[in-house]
């Protein structure tokens, strides 16, 4: 296995129903179908950022021009946001909190899967590659949400939710740089309890998992 000290920074931008701007949430129904996924909505996904430390690779075919190798990159860690703003009544924490109007979601993880490399010479070449994203992903963001006056909930995040995405993409190489265009698909998997923490209310805490499927483009660059 040939180890290298790696580390590519990312960009990505949303396609698709995920970053649909998120409905106002009146009710204790439509904030509960919010963070378990019933609801067909959007998100309001703005961005996200990628961080990747360490890569391994194990070379399994290899030629004068080209290679079939099993590419690691041991420790994976993204952090997306999304635009909440129209929803003023959300906060952190408590009721008198902050008006939370940037939601963050984040994943650690690793990425792992087979590339096709061509070398066009000793510094310059070329791969398309598939890569398994498993991970934890959670919320960042403890909420307080009154929709109105009389009515309040929280929304307290799980922080080890299981989860698991897919990449593919091509990697450009230039002596020690390489540039890495790519796609990202898979779905959201939050899980939070939730609580109707209204005065008088008997309601008790319901976990919830959210399922939303998310698709992402975005362009890392690499340094060996």
């Amino acid at each position: 296995m040939g180890k290298r000290n790696f580390i590519t920074v990312g960009y990505t931008l949303p396609v698709g129903r995920i970053n649909d701007p998120l409905p106002v949430l009146n009710n204790y129904n439509e904030v509960a179908a919010c963070f378990n996924g019933q609801g067909k909505r959007g998100l309001g996904a703005k961005y996200g950022f990628n961080l990747s430390i360490a890569d391994a690779q194990a070379n399994l075919i290899v030629t004068p021009q080209y290679k079939i190798s099993l590419d690691w990159n041991i420790f994976d860690m993204e952090i997306a946001a999304f635009d909440w703003s129209n929803n003023t009544f959300i906060r952190n924490d408590n009721p008198t909190g902050d008006v939370l109007t940037t939601f963050h979601s984040v994943k650690g993880g690793t990425r792992i899967g087979p590339a096709f490399t061509y070398m066009l010479n000793e510094d310059v070449a070329m791969s398309i590659y598939y890569n398994a994203r498993p991970g934890i992903q959670f919320i960042l963001n403890s909420m307080r949400i009154n929709p109105s006056t009389t009515t309040s909930y929280t929304i307290e995040p799980e922080r080890v939710t299981y989860n698991f995405s897919n990449e593919i993409g091509l990697k450009f190489h230039f002596n020690k740089v390489s540039l890495i265009p790519f796609y990202h698909f898979g779905a959201y998997t939050w899980k939070n309890n939730i609580q109707d923490v209204s005065t008088g209310s008997v309601t008790s805490e319901q976990q919830v998992q959210a399922n939303y499927p998310f698709s992402y483009v975005g362009l890392r660059v690499g340094l060996f």
